[in-house]
């Protein structure tokens, strides 16, 4: 995607991180009105791409992306990632927090009180269900993968299932990770975050759990090498 490789040539000499970039999904617009923008941002110890559908064709950073013309939630797509962080110790432990404020956050904390009870969601996975009076937490394990969808049921648990169908084909990167589905109105806000080292990678898909782990699974070293994992 333009988009995306403007963005990486962009942050490639500006962070001291090995960046990581998808190679997946491929996003399409409904039709040819709509075009895809990218803002980027890169520090010694971070850096951070932000993609969203724009009116007409639009250079990385583009000030017209702040527009109140391209702006907005209704435009925006997802994203991806990096912070560097001390230690291996304190990027696995950023791995379990909940971020207040966070669009799509990657880790929800299971509610404490509620009633609890196992799933089965094909493929021999068996999760659990957080139960609420409002929504349910459905929670399972993939290696060492911590994967959440919430939301209302039954919708909860067709979406946690198309998740485990499309991971037992997929492969997420062999490490410590998590990923979490925030089932709303206006879409599946969905965010993984995985460790190498001391450095926590991320990316995000607003409307999409499925979009959400195409990216996840595709997530590359840039430049792109068949490479999975370091």
């Amino acid at each position: 995607m333009p988009s995306i490789s403007e963005a990486m040539r962009f942050i490639q000499n500006r962070t001291q991180i090995q960046p990581m970039a998808p190679t997946l999904p491929i996003y399409h617009p409904e039709s040819n009105q709509w075009s895809i923008g990218a803002l980027a941002q890169a520090g010694q110890t971070q850096y951070n791409v932000t993609l969203q559908w724009t009116k007409q064709p639009l250079p990385l950073n583009s000030p017209a992306l702040q527009a109140s013309l391209n702006a907005g939630l209704a435009q925006l797509i997802g994203g991806f990632g990096a912070n560097q962080y001390k230690s291996d110790s304190a990027a696995v432990q950023q791995l379990y927090q909940s971020n207040p404020g966070d669009v799509a956050p990657a880790y929800i904390e299971p509610p404490a009180g509620s009633s609890q009870s196992h799933i089965h969601l094909g493929h021999g996975m068996v999760g659990t269900d957080y139960q609420q009076p409002d929504n349910s937490l459905i929670v399972w394990h993939e290696g060492k993968w911590t994967l959440q969808v919430e939301g209302t049921n039954p919708t909860a648990i067709s979406v946690a299932k198309e998740l485990v169908n499309y991971f037992n084909q997929n492969l997420l990167p062999e490490t410590r990770g998590t990923l979490a589905v925030n089932i709303t109105g206006d879409g599946n806000h969905t965010a993984a975050e995985w460790v190498f080292g001391s450095t926590l990678y991320e990316c995000w898909d607003y409307r999409s759990a499925l979009e959400a782990a195409k990216m996840a699974v595709s997530m590359r070293f840039y430049p792109v090498s068949s490479q999975h994992q370091p």
